[in-house]
């Protein structure tokens, strides 16, 4: 016995398919812009109650990006003078870093943000002021972040 399927109009399954993709992909914009607008409400938070402590260390909720972690930075940096921020996404498997600096700040970001992605098996670069990056170790964000703790206190003399 031969089944044999037949379409009417085979033009409409590529239509419904990319009607269907693009409403995901709108969906996720969505989402995303969620994510980075709760990462950078939960900085600017951290960065108020930091008082005059010229460096903040900290980790967001998982799954921000490290667009949204620059984009974080970049809301703050004329309120602190070093700014390293994590998120560690388990699921994913995937740890996004930025580390900010602001000029006249005794601190390299680059030298600062480097080890800590080291120690998350990342790598990452950027330029004097802002370094940025990913690793895949999330069970070891702890260590990372007392790494970068330590290396600020100690070159910013606090």
């Amino acid at each position: 016995m031969v089944v044999r399927f037949r379409f009417c109009n085979t033009h409409h399954i590529p239509t419904g398919l990319t009607k269907l993709v693009k409403k995901q992909l709108e969906q996720q914009k969505r989402r995303t812009a969620v994510i980075r607008e709760a990462a950078i409400s939960s900085v600017k938070d951290a960065v108020a109650q930091a008082g005059n402590k010229s460096y903040l260390v900290l980790q967001t909720p998982a799954g921000v990006d490290t667009k949204s972690l620059m984009d974080a930075w970049l809301a703050v940096k004329k309120d602190i003078g070093a700014l390293l921020v994590v998120s560690a996404d388990r699921e994913a498997g995937k740890v996004s870093v930025v580390g900010g600096v602001a000029d006249g700040v005794g601190l390299d970001a680059n030298e600062w943000t480097r080890p800590v992605l080291e120690v998350l098996g990342g790598k990452g670069g950027g330029k004097k002021g802002v370094c940025m990056g990913n690793g895949t170790a999330v069970d070891k964000v702890d260590e990372a972040l007392a790494l970068a703790e330590k290396m600020a206190a100690v070159a910013l003399g606090e």
